[in-house]
């Protein structure tokens, strides 16, 4: 029987958590646990807006999609591996025979969930991986703090 990982968001995952239960061979195990912190939307707005970022600057030519694909690959998949070993298990039986354009490829198409994953440290630690290697490479990410700065200063005009 295959590990199963059901998230409750709501009463559809609650059933289909119920069935998988009611399906299962006597002796199976069930793990119940308490998920991460999940990211904010703020960090995931900061994230995407870093792909844009990224996917204008001049010397990349990527498209947004494709420079989400290499993130995940570059900084996602080390920080999933080390921090779920049956995650890495699955993933890496199916990824590692695959070239690098394979990868990013079916990282595309199949949507694999790498950002998603992730709880606020790790998206954290992503980002802040990711800030550096694009800094290196003389691409300016938009700044959080500017923004925050920029958005009070619109709404104290908007009371003047």
């Amino acid at each position: 029987m295959a590990p199963r990982v059901i998230i409750l968001t709501g009463d559809m995952q609650r059933t289909q958590a119920k069935c998988v239960v009611d399906q299962a061979p006597a002796g199976a195990v069930l793990t119940v646990t308490q998920k991460a912190e999940m990211r904010t939307n703020a960090q995931n707005r900061l994230v995407h807006r870093w792909f844009a970022d990224i996917a204008r600057h001049h010397s990349f030519g990527e498209s947004e999609a494709d420079i989400k694909a290499e993130c995940n690959l570059m900084f996602g998949r080390p920080i999933l591996s080390r921090d779920d070993p049956e995650w890495e298990s699955v993933f890496g039986y199916i990824f590692d025979a695959l070239n690098k354009p394979s990868k990013l490829k079916a990282i595309r198409v199949l949507d694999v969930p790498f950002t998603r994953r992730m709880g606020v440290k790790q998206l954290t630690e992503y980002m802040d991986q990711m800030s550096r290697f694009f800094a290196e490479q003389g691409v300016i990410l938009t700044d959080p703090d500017a923004r925050r700065y920029e958005q009070d200063m619109q709404q104290e005009g908007a009371r003047a």
